[in-house]
């Protein structure tokens, strides 16, 4: 058990609040890593720089700019970008995939494919930086899926569970066979209890049943729908202040 506990406390408080725990704790940290980006390194030469080398953000995380007070901080990064983009149609330097637009095209007439054509250099930084925290999470996880006075074993098999994404990621982390085995025998214990709301969510969906009323099965198809396609989408705030950062 690592002195630190890193995690810990994010996993414990994830697995009582519902949902997959590295979804919420992968959700938590893109949140903090895009707040940082738009108030505190949005003047950092290299952040800005890894934001161009990917041409901004993927759809899901670069629609999370939108939220109040983070106009300014969005509005400097995306000028990076656009004006990298603009650059790009004419200037082989500015590409970061190398070669101007118009090379490319010529090239795609003469039977390239041209899949290459405005492709950015590098992947959504905050992608990149969620997808480490969701690795370093999962094998935290694993460390504390074992006896011990910081074990998560009875929180974890009372949460929801991981979705599968997550799970298929966790049983690759290197860790010991036996917290291999405790995750996956949790997680059996949590989708058969799953199961079983599903069938009682069905059976109260039938007419002559319709007048019971829904205990803890009222949203079992909920969490299934996220244990097998991750959660929702997250929604953008209702729009991006003018305050000045």
């Amino acid at each position: 058990m690592p002195e630190s506990r890193a995690y810990y406390h994010d996993l414990r408080e994830a697995c009582a609040t519902g949902g997959c725990p590295l979804c919420a704790v992968a959700d938590r940290s893109a949140e903090s890593f895009i707040n940082a980006l738009l108030w505190e390194t949005v003047t950092d030469v290299d952040a800005r720089r890894r934001v161009v080398a990917a041409y901004g953000f993927c759809r899901e995380h670069g629609w999370r700019l939108d939220r109040p007070g983070g106009v300014g901080g969005a509005a400097i990064m995306l000028h990076d970008v656009i004006k990298a983009l603009a650059a790009a149609l004419d200037d082989p330097g500015a590409q970061p995939a190398g070669g101007s637009m118009w090379d490319r095209l010529r090239g795609r007439r003469s039977g390239e494919t041209g899949e290459a054509i405005l492709q950015p250099a590098a992947e959504c930084p905050v992608c990149v930086h969620v997808r480490r925290i969701e690795a370093d999470a999962a094998q935290a996880l694993l460390v504390y899926l074992t006896p011990g006075a910081h074990t998560l074993v009875e929180p974890f098999t009372a949460s929801n569970g991981l979705c599968l994404a997550h799970l298929r990621l966790a049983l690759t982390q290197p860790g010991k066979a036996a917290a291999h085995t405790t995750l996956i025998a949790a997680q059996r214990t949590i989708w058969q209890r799953l199961q079983g709301e599903l069938a009682e969510f069905i059976r109260k969906q039938d007419v002559q049943f319709r007048g019971e009323s829904y205990g803890s099965e009222r949203d079992a198809w909920e969490r299934a729908l996220k244990i097998t396609s991750g959660p929702s989408p997250r929604k953008a705030s209702t729009g991006l202040t003018q305050a000045r950062i």
